[in-house]
Parts: C-alpha cells; sequence; structure tokens
C-alpha cells in the first residue's frame, strides 16, 4: 500500500481535528477519546498519515494511536503493538478497512495489488505465533484481508 509517493504526515490537535475530517475519521478518534471517560483525552502523539492505500488514487487515512486521559499516559499499545486505524476511500465516502495492533504498517503495492504488511508480536492473521513477525493484508476490493 504504500506507493512511491511520500506520504504526508499531518500532527493533529484535537480541538481542530473533528470539525476538519470526514465524519467517520472523527468517529475513530471519538471512540479513541472515549477510553479517558470523563478525564481530558489528548491524543499524544497523534498521526494522521495521508496516503492512497486501495489504488484509486485518493489519500486515505491510517491513525497511529497513542493516548493520554488528564495527565496520564494511557497506554493502549502492548505486547502486539499500538492501534493502527486505516479508512480508506469508498462510493459512499471513507470506510473502515483495517484496525490492528502493530509496531510498525507499511502501505505498499505487492505484485501491483494494494497491500498492508504489520509488523506484530505473536499474531498472524488470527493465529498465535512465537515471536515477533510480519503479517501481510491484500487489497480485496473493499477491505485488507489477511494473506496468510
Amino acid at each position: 500500500m504504500r506507493p512511491a509517493v511520500a506520504a504526508l504526515l499531518v500532527a493533529v490537535p484535537l480541538a481542530a481535528a473533528a470539525d476538519d475530517l470526514p465524519p467517520p475519521v472523527a468517529a475513530a478518534i471519538a471512540e479513541v477519546e472515549a477510553a479517558c471517560g470523563s478525564a481530558p483525552a489528548r491524543i499524544d502523539p497523534f498521526v494522521i498519515d495521508r496516503q492512497d492505500v486501495n489504488g484509486d488514487g485518493v489519500p486515505d487515512f491510517i491513525l497511529n494511536v497513542g493516548l493520554r486521559c488528564g495527565d496520564e499516559e494511557v497506554s493502549q499499545c502492548g505486547l502486539m503493538g499500538c492501534p493502527k486505524i486505516v479508512l480508506a476511500s469508498s462510493k459512499n465516502g471513507f470506510v473502515l478497512v483495517l484496525d490492528i495492533y502493530a509496531h510498525d504498517l507499511r502501505c505498499r503495492a505487492l505484485n501491483g495489488r494494494p497491500a498492508a504488511s504489520a509488523n506484530d508480536e505473536g499474531w498472524n492473521c488470527g493465529s498465535v505465533r512465537r515471536g515477533p513477525g510480519r503479517t501481510t493484508f491484500l487489497w480485496d476490493g473493499t477491505r485488507f484481508a489477511c494473506a496468510e
């Protein structure tokens, strides 16, 4: 999924984010913020990577999430990595196409087909494995599906 075109990385302050983003993207951010309950939420760092992940020429959204509730850091990260949420353009607007925990997520073409590759620990398309590895997801026309 990561084409040769360099991805645009944008740090997004929460106050401006919801008004400037498509509703499904803003909803994904709100869902992450809800983990804070009544404490003020600050996604720190919250990086939105904009790149075309499904090959339609429209920049999509990859959300890389870390969270603070008030003065406390709330780690949503663990052995499996941190949340990676991908929303891709479709004829119905932006839709969720991948929601995983990983240490990194690379989007690029694989044999001419959009693909995502995640560096994760102990998980491989629903089955458990010992130790680190990469999981590959291929675009099936509507979402990223496990290739393993």
